[in-house]
């Protein structure tokens, strides 16, 4: 007598294995932080009241790029334990202190999980451009 197998509940297993692994994010970083994050004033940052509650900046770095082009990293973090979206801007300005328009001026929108930081990184557009202001807003949508 030849047994036959059933292949549904097996393939339904397998296939609720592979949806759920390609979704997890595994992070590592050393348990005992030698330097942990702390939040910064920055007056070149500018945050909406009801965000800076929510997603603080943690680090500021400036470069200048192999061109001559202002480069700046900024670290935020969500100090709260829920998803947020927000919009940022990098708006640069010459050694006068005069507003460089660029047709990328506009706001760029970025999520970010509970706990997390992340980079947010501006390349001035012009070599001419010698500081910037970072501009953060809530996402209201």
């Amino acid at each position: 007598m030849k047994r036959r197998r059933k292949i549904g509940p097996t393939l339904a297993v397998l296939v609720a294995i592979a949806a759920t692994g390609c979704q997890s994010v595994n992070t590592v970083q050393p348990a005992d932080r030698v330097n942990p994050p702390r939040i910064i004033s920055d007056e070149r940052v500018i945050t909406d009241p009801s965000l800076e509650r929510r997603v603080a900046v943690v680090e500021v770095h400036e470069a200048e790029s192999e061109g001559g082009h202002l480069r700046v990293q900024v670290r935020v973090q969500n100090t709260t334990r829920r998803y947020r979206t927000f919009n940022y801007r990098f708006e640069w300005f010459d050694k006068d202190g005069i507003l460089i328009e660029t047709p990328a001026s506009g706001y760029r929108s970025r999520h970010i999980e509970g706990g997390e930081s992340l980079m947010l990184v501006g390349v001035a557009p012009t070599a001419t451009s010698k500081d910037f202001r970072l501009k953060l807003i809530e996402d209201v949508r």
